[in-house]
């Protein structure tokens, strides 16, 4: 309804009128899209601090299972200086499970870190972007202040005609195809998938890693 009364109000405004709603509707696609990557910048530093904190859990997983290795290592030295070979045995057999759960978590140590770099990566993106849309803007901004004094003084020397005025300033200022990386969906972030994929892998780690199991 209100995009229909917008173009209904339009056949009974002037070209000046038309070119200042042009110049604010232009100027609020920018100012949209710079709220759009900053609400997504946010999503993905809280993202990437989440991963981080696992990281740090996982980690500290990794370390008890080195320390709980070496230990058994300890130990088969003494069964074997004292003659226990079944005991000795027994242990051996301890560390080789110890083993294959530490070589699992370090596999699965590696795939968190790709993921975090992953997040890394998309977040200096967008903070390259949002930099970029924000020196857009403020050009923008000083571009549309000129347009509107030039547009003063080129209807007072054309009385009042000043459509080649905004023709030419319209080519200038407003040029779509510099500003194509607006597009706030080239890289949407989904704030609810990435806390189901941070739910759903710490719950993994938890269920193979927890403390039982160090």
């Amino acid at each position: 309804m209100k995009n229909l009364l917008k173009k209904i109000t339009r056949f009974f405004k002037t070209d000046k009128e038309l070119f200042i709603e042009e110049l604010n509707d232009y100027r609020q696609i920018l100012d949209d899209a710079i709220k759009i990557l900053e609400e997504n910048i946010q999503i993905l530093k809280l993202a990437l601090a989440k991963h981080i904190e696992i990281g740090h859990y996982l980690d500290m997983k990794q370390s008890n299972k080195l320390i709980r290795i070496e230990s058994i290592n300890k130990l088969v030295t003494q069964y074997v200086d004292h003659k226990k070979d079944t005991a000795a045995r027994e242990m051996i057999r301890e560390k080789v499970k110890e083993q294959q759960k530490l070589q699992c978590l370090n596999e699965i140590i590696d795939m968190h870190n790709q993921r975090i770099q992953e997040y890394q990566y998309r977040l200096n993106k967008a903070l390259c972007v949002l930099d970029n849309d924000k020196s857009n803007r403020e050009a923008f901004i000083i571009k549309q202040k000129i347009a509107l004094q030039e547009l003063v003084i080129s209807e007072k020397l054309d009385r009042g005609n000043c459509k080649k005025h905004i023709e030419r300033i319209k080519r200038e200022i407003i040029d779509k195809e510099s500003y194509k990386e607006l597009n706030p969906k080239e890289d949407t972030v989904n704030e609810v998938l990435i806390d189901s994929e941070i739910e759903k892998e710490l719950s993994i780690f938890k269920l193979n890693y927890s403390s039982s199991n160090v």
